[in-house]
């Protein structure tokens, strides 16, 4: 079973006494910056003010291909003239640099699922309403049960989460279209073709959802995209399964 997400202390009662109370812990016990252990306002869940500047530097210095996603600052892409992806589109919200990977490395091994909501909720706000007219349902690349396990949630299901929680328009969020089949050692130290094949034949369309994703345009969540292998392999079967498209969406592009 997936662990709650962590949500802050709050005081039930509120009154005079209870917020001197809290002003005076502040005062000698600040909430610190997730990021670089700053002090932070308390109005302020993860981040001081300085790292959520870095953060929205990071996402407007983006220049990102429409249609792969990546930063056209750093990279080239040959989307206008081949295109092998059995999804439509990658959209990524930030640039994978130093600062989101600390906090992906914080969602993912130090119980963040509530950070990975709000991250989630932060995206869906900033979505044009368009975005979300050739959307159906919006599902999550899955975890293989045991590493779910370990982790104690898949922090792609609370990136979803968020999304669908700040949508200009009710989109349902389905986490068990896709299954995990295979257990695949992780994809941080492969290269493109090694990626690839690590996850060939990793994922499945469980047979009871299956009608689900007949005629279906599916939104596939995934926290960082480095070559697409993962996506594409889950795009794949969802294909095959009958969904009518997938576009990918994920926090970072590295």
């Amino acid at each position: 079973m997936d662990r709650k997400p962590d949500r802050p202390r709050r005081f039930s009662v509120r009154g005079p006494a209870a917020v001197a109370l809290e002003n005076a812990l502040s005062l000698f016990f600040p909430p610190i910056c997730l990021y670089c252990e700053a002090a932070r306002s308390p109005h302020s869940r993860w981040f001081c003010a300085a790292c959520v500047e870095k953060l929205r530097r990071n996402h407007e210095a983006r220049n990102p291909c429409p249609r792969c996603g990546v930063n056209r600052h750093f990279h080239k892409c040959a989307c206008e003239i081949v295109w092998d992806y059995p999804f439509e589109s990658i959209y990524s919200f930030y640039e994978f640099d130093e600062t989101v990977q600390k906090i992906m490395h914080s969602i993912k091994y130090d119980g963040r699922s509530r950070l990975a909501f709000d991250l989630g909720a932060a995206i869906g706000a900033n979505l044009p309403p368009a975005y979300w007219d050739d959307v159906d349902l919006v599902t999550a690349v899955p975890l293989h049960w045991l590493k779910r396990l370990k982790r104690g949630y898949n922090q792609s299901d609370h990136v979803c989460k968020g999304l669908v929680s700040a949508a200009k328009r009710p989109i349902a969020f389905n986490r068990d279209v896709l299954k995990r089949s295979a257990y695949t050692r992780t994809q941080t130290k492969l290269d493109r073709q090694q990626r690839q094949h690590n996850v060939e034949k990793a994922f499945a369309v469980p047979q009871a959802q299956r009608p689900v994703v007949r005629n279906a345009r599916i939104l596939l969540v995934d926290d960082v995209i480095t070559t697409g292998a993962t996506t594409a392999a889950c795009a794949r079967v969802l294909r095959d399964a009958g969904c009518a498209s997938v576009k990918v969406l994920s926090l970072a592009r590295d």
